[in-house]
């Protein structure tokens, strides 16, 4: 688009800080502010969500391994007593005759 004069092209272009008044600034510099106020309280909150995600992960993780850990015991205990009762030998049937 060609500028016919400097009066339209001053209606088209964006204000400067010489043009905005002292109020406008204020208004301008207040709705940055709270949108900064935001902002900020968004990321907190999902700073603090991904905390509390991190913590229940955390502890399902522990609660897992420990049932792991409950169970390998247990299983162990078992092949222990398997292994100490094989070791016993079986009688014959002589035997237990004999000893009656």
């Amino acid at each position: 688009m060609v500028w016919k004069s400097k009066k339209s092209f001053s209606t088209f272009r964006s204000k400067s800080l010489n043009d905005v008044s002292a109020d406008e600034l204020q208004t301008i510099r207040q709705m940055r502010y709270e949108e900064l106020q935001k902002i900020k309280t968004q990321l907190r909150e999902q700073d603090q969500q991904w905390q509390d995600d991190l913590a229940k992960w955390k502890s399902r993780r522990r609660s897992h391994t420990s049932d792991l850990q409950r169970k390998k015991e247990e299983r162990e205990e078992i092949e222990r007593r398997s292994s100490e009762s094989s070791e016993r030998r079986s009688k014959t049937l002589r035997e237990m005759q004999r000893d009656r």
